[in-house]
């Protein structure tokens, strides 16, 4: 969260930076956002420090007022492209192994099980650590009436231990898997069938990453007959 900034004297700044531990100023000094930042960052309780006198106090600094909304922070992250829906029904991912999420043809095989197969090489979309993932937004429709539904796995990858980004990753059981989302494309609230455009929200329920990790989407077509179908779509990550 941001704040806005504060102006305290001297004697009051001082208080401050006794208690926090940190060097004393000597003239009056504002309190930034920055900061609020750091001391957060060195793993300061500030509220703690809240029974000190300084005018305009700490408490103020946390008052809901000053806080910049969410929404004017969060960062949209969108692709768009065609998933193959093979006649086996198999697993696919946007997650190319070769070209990773930013391709326009999404053949990646995931497996055939009734779960994916979340593999080493898959390479989605990649997310720094402490970042939040609010929701995905995906958008689609199909070029047949062969194509009744979707299963969707949305997922989290990170390396496991996190050093294995310096190490390297070579195998499955390197990358810890965090599920964000399992179950159908099509809810209660759809009309229509996978030949319309429609679209749909997925709460995430704002997972924040513990560790920089890759995003990614898996999908398995819920259909009858012959042939290679595709799934026409664009999807936005919202994230903080």
């Amino acid at each position: 969260m941001l704040y806005k900034e504060y102006t305290l004297s001297t004697s009051d700044a001082n208080a401050l930076k006794t208690a926090l531990g940190l060097d004393p100023f000597y003239d009056d000094v504002k309190i930034t956002d920055s900061d609020i930042l750091m001391f957060l960052n060195n793993g300061v309780d500030i509220e703690a420090q809240a029974t000190i006198t300084l005018g305009d106090t700490i408490a103020n600094l946390y008052t809901p007022t000053n806080q910049v909304d969410d929404e004017a922070r969060t960062q949209l992250v969108s692709y768009s492209g065609r998933f193959y829906m093979y006649s086996d029904s198999r697993w696919v991912t946007e997650s190319d192994d070769n070209y990773g999420s930013g391709y326009y043809q999404f053949a990646e095989n995931a497996g055939y099980g009734t779960e994916p197969i979340y593999e080493w090489e898959h390479m989605g979309t990649m997310v720094p650590a402490g970042k939040v993932i609010k929701n995905l937004r995906f958008a689609c429709r199909c070029n047949s009436s062969n194509v009744t539904d979707l299963e969707m796995r949305v997922v989290c990858k990170m390396p496991n231990p996190s050093s294995r980004w310096q190490t390297g990753v070579d195998n499955d059981s390197e990358v810890t898997i965090t599920e964000l989302y399992s179950g159908d494309f099509v809810d209660g609230t759809m009309s229509g069938n996978m030949q319309d455009m429609r679209m749909r929200k997925f709460d995430l329920n704002n997972f924040e990453a513990a560790e920089d990790c890759y995003l990614s989407i898996y999908i398995k077509p819920v259909r009858t007959g012959g042939g290679t179908k595709y799934l026409y779509s664009n999807w936005t990550w919202e994230i903080i």
